[in-house]
């Protein structure tokens, strides 16, 4: 696909169009002070504005000058300028020194060090060290100037596109048709936020999960990141997303088994109740933690019961295998009854031998360099004459977002406020089936009449390219897809698609690593075939059992394949 041609400033464009939209939407949450700094962005000439939408959308806040050349912007000096006097960007003298000699390479460091009378040896960080200890800003070349007020941009491009980057880079791929936004009409909604204090508190817990922190770091914000979860309300679906109780509420859980690692059960333990005490989004693997805290302070028994209460809750679910095994263990050391559940549908396992690289991880096939093990096996098959996809999730994902495209832009109120959405704000949440039952219903009895096929050659056709949770374009044509939708079958598709309708989010992870495709090479049985592949070592985890268990109660063949190296015992 060619590229459309884009206008010489479309940076600017965008940020406009971006930056007014949000301020359409929720501009009552700014203050006065910050609506006046949007204004004086709106006020600037093109070749200002173009400099900082174009800056802004660059990684770091300090940038020189004299390496910038924009095609809109034919006086560069005279534009940046008129940043300085809007007071939207920083001039050179303003800047820290650290932040300025870091803005400045290895040949211009040690041309510094050398008009300083230093020495000019050693690598960018000793050099960086020495200058930092002299008066070196008179020395370092280049004119500087660091952007202001980009955390405020940043808020509004995130309303504007409905996600927490507020990165314009879909909106560019959209304009060049390599990637467009759905079509769908928006809904419209209460707005992200409450009130103000609502988008603060969401600002603040994005930056806790967003900022680098080793263990200790982590577990020294457990009591911090859990007393701001348990003091903020519980939002609506349509607020969900940008929920900061959501987002203190994943931060509390990452501190608190930090705190375990750290500290030890006993500090976590009451920590973990805590959480589960205050409706945690995650309560069965909170339980888990916390029955593993209470075996090893000395009180199995209470983390049996814990784990039989919780499993109830996450059945069918792979926590709810992690909570069997490990109710089961600690019932045994307590000495007290243990109700086992229902043993899952395992996947009968197959035995590859392939030649293999002594490197870690191990590689197979080509002697020279190898392949990792999922490309090894499908290289291998291709000498069969099979055609196999590693795309673990992929297709399905795609098969179901074209077939329920429908459903997942069907007009619920509040689901789709923007234009510039790849799904609703609920396509992750349990609410997501029960408000579109009549929709995904349909869709199901469609698919169980044998329409599959035709029903994805139609909404590919429609809507080649644009931007749909879940579907990867590019990985099987409508042709292969269609082919791939009657190989499956009406009834094993129907009992497939319609566990993705009740739970979408749960087709993320532990689908098998690849789809063999039907053929007849007197190897493999010659009909559609999921196999999932494990080398040496490597073990079935929770989610990809439960899979292999739901796949096989559809009706669908699936394999695990062991790869063994050639020679090994």
């Amino acid at each position: 696909m060619q590229p459309r041609p884009l206008p010489i400033d479309y940076p600017r464009r965008h940020f406009l169009h971006g930056v007014t939209s949000a301020l359409v939407r929720e501009g009552h949450l700014l203050t006065w002070g910050e609506r006046q700094v949007v204004q004086r962005w709106l006020d600037l000439p093109p070749g200002a504005a173009s400099i900082y939408a174009r800056l802004h959308g660059r990684a770091g806040t300090i940038f020189r000058l004299d390496r910038l050349a924009y095609a809109e912007v034919p006086d560069l000096p005279a534009a940046a300028d008129q940043l300085l006097r809007a007071g939207l960007a920083d001039p050179r003298g303003l800047i820290h020194l650290d932040a300025l000699i870091h803005a400045h390479t290895v040949p211009e460091l040690r041309a510094a060090c050398r008009a300083l009378g230093l020495p000019r040896g050693g690598p960018r960080g000793v050099l960086v060290e020495r200058l930092e200890r002299s008066r070196c800003r008179s020395v370092l070349p280049g004119t500087c100037i660091r952007l202001r007020h980009q955390g405020l941009f940043r808020r509004l491009l995130r309303i504007y596109l409905g996600d927490h980057q507020g990165d314009l880079s879909r909106v560019v791929m959209d304009a060049l048709g390599l990637q467009t936004f759905a079509r769908y009409t928006s809904t419209g909604g209460p707005g992200l936020f409450r009130n103000r204090q609502g988008l603060r508190d969401y600002e603040s817990a994005l930056r806790l999960l967003s900022e680098e922190r080793d263990e200790p770091a982590w577990a020294a914000q457990a009591e911090s990141a859990l007393a701001r979860m348990m003091a903020l309300p519980r939002e609506s679906v349509a607020r969900r997303k940008f929920s900061a109780r959501r987002l203190y509420d994943r931060a509390s859980r990452r501190a608190i088994r930090a705190v375990e690692r750290q500290s030890g059960s006993a500090a976590a333990a009451p920590l973990y109740l805590r959480l589960l005490r205050h409706h945690t989004e995650r309560p069965a693997e909170m339980a888990l933690r916390l029955a593993l805290c209470q075996d090893r302070m000395g009180d199995a028994a209470a983390g049996a019961a814990l784990c039989a209460a919780a499993r109830a809750a996450a059945q069918g679910t792979p926590t709810a295998l992690a909570l069997e095994r490990t109710g089961r263990r600690l019932a045994r050391r307590a000495e007290v009854p243990w109700a086992p559940a229902p043993d899952l549908v395992s996947a009968p396992v197959r035995h590859l031998v392939l030649p293999m690289v002594q490197v870690h991880p191990p590689r197979f096939g080509d002697p020279e360099c190898g392949l990792p093990v999922e490309a090894a096996v499908v290289a291998h098959l291709a000498g069969l004459g099979r055609r196999a996809l590693h795309g673990e999730s992929a297709p399905w994902t795609t098969l179901f977002g074209l077939l329920f495209y429908s459903v997942l832009f069907a007009p619920v109120p509040g689901m789709l406020p923007s234009q510039k959405m790849n799904g609703p704000l609920d396509l992750y949440t349990p609410g997501f089936a029960s408000r579109r039952s009549d929709q995904i219903n349909g869709v199901l009895a469609r698919i169980a009449e044998g329409q599959a096929p035709a029903m994805l050659m139609a909404c590919g056709a429609e809507h080649m390219g644009e931007g749909i949770a879940g579907v990867h374009w590019g990985l099987l044509s409508l042709e292969d897809l269609a082919a791939l939708a009657a190989h499956i079958g009406p009834v094993p598709l129907h009992a497939l698609m319609a566990l993705f309708a009740r739970d979408p989010r749960t087709a993320r992870g532990g689908m098998p690593d690849l789809l063999v495709l039907p053929g007849s090479d007197h190897f493999l049985p010659p009909g559609l075939l999921m196999a999932e592949v494990k080398g040496p070592g490597d073990q079935l985890r929770d989610n990809q059992r439960c899979w292999h268990h739901a796949l096989l109660q559809a009706g669908l063949s699936v394999e695990v394949w062991r790869v063994q190296a050639e020679g090994a015992g």
